[in-house]
């Protein structure tokens, strides 16, 4: 499935495919084993090892002033998804810590593995996550240039 979402040129093919095709053989019916806890355990330290690996701190210029704006931004983060999760759980009367999980910045696969170990609702997780990650590819884009395209013409008709 991967290669087949590498062919039809989905964006993150590996994570995509995959998830798209276990979403595909759920719905008609079937269902695969459960994955033993070790494995995740293990895929777990995996995926934080890679991401430790990912940076590179040396390379980051202005380290005094990125801080307080990475705390900042961070606390605004997960503020607004613990606020969107409440209103999940509300609304929905989801268990808070798969409203949170599907709510959280960061990887859907992290929060997969995460939510299968909270013992949560992963087909729930996941799909808010792929929706959060299909909506930043696919619409983000034409909108960016749709707002970059109306400034550019104001520029343009102010300069005539």
């Amino acid at each position: 499935m991967a290669l087949i979402g590498k062919r039809i040129k989905l964006p993150t093919a590996f994570l995509l495919g995959p998830i798209l095709g276990i979403a595909f053989l759920n719905i008609i019916g079937l269902t695969g084993p459960s994955l033993p806890s070790s494995i995740l355990d293990v895929s777990q330290f995996l995926i934080g090892g890679y991401i430790g690996l990912l940076l590179k701190p040396e390379k980051l210029r202005k380290k005094a002033k990125m801080i307080p704006i990475a705390l900042f931004s961070g606390f605004l983060l997960v503020t607004i998804a613990l606020m969107l999760s409440l209103l999940l759980t509300y609304q929905f009367n989801f268990s808070f810590i798969t409203s949170f999980l599907s709510m959280a910045p960061g990887g859907a696969d992290q929060m997969g593995i995460i939510g299968h170990e909270l013992e949560a609702d992963v087909t729930m997780i996941t799909g808010y996550q792929l929706f959060r990650i299909l909506f930043i590819f696919f619409a983000v884009p034409p909108l960016l240039k749709w707002v970059l395209r109306s400034q550019m013409n104001k520029v343009i008709s102010k300069n005539d």
